[in-house]
């Protein structure tokens, strides 16, 4: 009797929970809609508007069908500036809650069990653009839908070229932009509040809590900040139904609650790695290219040395290189695929068709597949140094004093008939030139695959990671893009690989085991592929 006396005694009528989410990554929510590049309003749409409106009748059938290119959208409110739908928020809280009452979870989020089909009470709303993050420099910013764009296009594992027919647009808010976030309550208690308060905390910057497409790359990272709770008990309600003139806004009374501390439902760990460029590197991100003024004289253009760069690389609002994580776990997948394939050929006399049938049925236990996240993911590496241009080989004034400038470089095409230059081939690249960049690799231990043998491949990945016989990016053939990397432990960077091994040791784990482990799987692989043949 005392218990339901002390729960009828702080129940309330009505609670709203007001606060902000600020996007510390990239975010896109899709809205299943491709939408024509052509129709934005930032540089890259009015420039394409300007060539369709400069371009002369076709004559060829084929250009006639020619489409214009798409980007595929985030959702938008009002004005057609992005939200967060309600979905989404509801959807990442009830996700998130680990080991809580379930009495309390379906009371705020209901039940559909048929035997007990009841509402939750909890109701989210759409998070409001309040204010938007412009990224200095990048031509896809769109002042009316207050977004970017992203341009990306999948690798081919074995060739390590650009795939036909995929690259992707997608369009992304800044990182910086804050919404605002509304939450109402409807006959709860101080318990229900509380645990409410305590899945909005789970909202702190991390992977575990992140919205939307692209976490296994570092997008949708938000961070919570509570605003202000107010409530309205039964005895208002009914004093303000005495006052029916009266705003019911002004019944409602500050409420101040501690939030219930919620363990989250996604464990990780954290791997935190850095890595040393051995010359300049570049991931181009094509919304930092402007497009060249053609300053002809006899139908041939002049060589102008102010002409921007055709290719810059990747950067953040501050001026720091960056090399995506979505480019890094590109990189060592590719890596460990090769890496499967070979001990599959040569350790077990595997067929290299087979052999690479077997790499990417264990690649997608690690590193996901279509309709399945891989559990395994990296954040944006950045540099530690901040370069003197920040957009396009424009002086920003506002970046801090910075320790190097970017490599420039011209280069330009030869025919390799003639031996002579290539007619139009001459173009400009921007590169980064860091001492060092930082990133974290994350493993959702839940979802890891079952056994040691990923750790064992990943071992033989680090490996060639710590001898320097990776490179990333644009230009690899031409001496771009090589680093070396290794791994933070015992408050120390400087490790080769008998050190990271001592230091495996040292934690209670056997990485001769992992190797082992490694060659089991792909040899039981092997064998199960055999039989599937026999």
């Amino acid at each position: 009797m005392s218990t339901q006396k002390n729960e009828l005694e702080n129940s309330f009528y009505r609670v709203q929970i007001r606060g902000t989410l600020t996007c510390l990554s990239p975010l896109h929510i899709g809205a299943g809609l491709e939408l024509p590049l052509i129709d934005r309003d930032d540089e890259i749409g009015v420039a394409l508007k300007k060539a369709e409106d400069n371009k002369k009748p076709a004559d060829d059938e084929n250009e006639k069908q020619k489409k214009d290119p798409d980007y595929l959208a985030s959702t938008s409110g009002k004005e057609v500036q992005p939200i967060i739908p309600a979905a989404s928020l509801h959807g990442s809280l009830l996700g998130g809650r680990n080991q809580q009452s379930k009495d309390v979870i379906s009371r705020l989020f209901g039940c559909t069990k048929e035997d007990s089909l009841r509402a939750g009470k909890l109701q989210v709303f759409d998070a409001t653009l309040k204010q938007p993050s412009r990224p200095e420099g990048d031509r896809s910013w769109s002042p009316t839908r207050k977004t970017i764009l992203h341009q990306g296009i999948s690798i081919e594992p074995i060739t390590g070229t650009a795939a036909n027919h995929h690259l992707f647009t997608f369009e992304l808010v800044p990182s910086g932009s804050i919404f605002d976030i509304e939450l109402v309550l409807q006959n709860v208690t101080e318990t229900d509040i509380a645990t409410t308060l305590g899945l909005l905390a789970l909202w702190n910057g991390g992977n575990n809590s992140a919205l939307g497409r692209g976490r296994s790359q570092g997008w949708g990272k938000v961070q919570w900040e509570f605003a202000e709770a107010r409530a309205l008990q039964t005895e208002d309600l009914q004093q303000w139904l005495k006052k029916p003139a009266e705003s019911l806004e002004g019944f409602y009374k500050p409420l101040i609650l501690e939030p219930v501390p919620i363990a989250t439902n996604l464990a990780t760990q954290s791997i935190p790695i850095w890595i040393k460029p051995d010359g300049p590197f570049l991931i181009n991100q094509p919304s930092l290219c402007q497009d060249k003024p053609e300053d002809k004289k006899d139908g041939k253009e002049t060589n102008d040395k102010n002409k921007l760069a055709d290719l810059n690389f990747m950067r953040t609002s501050d001026g720091r290189a960056l090399i995506p994580g979505s480019t890094l776990r590109g990189l060592i997948r590719a890596r460990a695929r090769r890496i499967l394939a070979s001990i599959a050929h040569l350790h077990f006399d595997a067929a290299p068709g087979r052999a690479s049938e077997i790499s990417d049925e264990l690649i997608e236990l690690l590193f996901g597949e279509t309709g399945q996240r891989s559990p395994l993911w990296f954040e944006d590496a950045i540099s530690d140094d901040v370069l003197k241009k920040s957009d396009c080989g424009q002086q920003s004034q506002d970046a801090p004093p910075s320790k190097h400038t970017p490599h420039e470089q011209v280069f330009i095409a030869i025919d390799r008939f003639t031996g002579g230059v290539a007619d139009g081939a001459l173009y400009q690249v921007e590169a980064a030139i860091s001492e060092r960049l930082e990133t974290r690799c994350h493993i959702e231990i839940k979802r890891q695959p079952v056994g040691d043998w990923w750790k064992g491949l990943l071992l033989f990945v680090l490996r060639d990671a710590l001898e320097g016989d990776l490179a990333v990016g644009w230009g690899k053939a031409k001496g771009y893009g090589k680093f070396s990397a290794g791994i933070f432990f015992d408050k120390s960077d400087r490790c080769s690989l008998d050190e990271v091994l001592e230091h495996i040791e040292r934690k209670g784990h056997d990485p001769d085991n992992w190797v082992d482990a490694l060659h089991a799987k792909i040899k039981e692989s092997v064998a199960s592929k055999q039989g599937q043949t026999a």
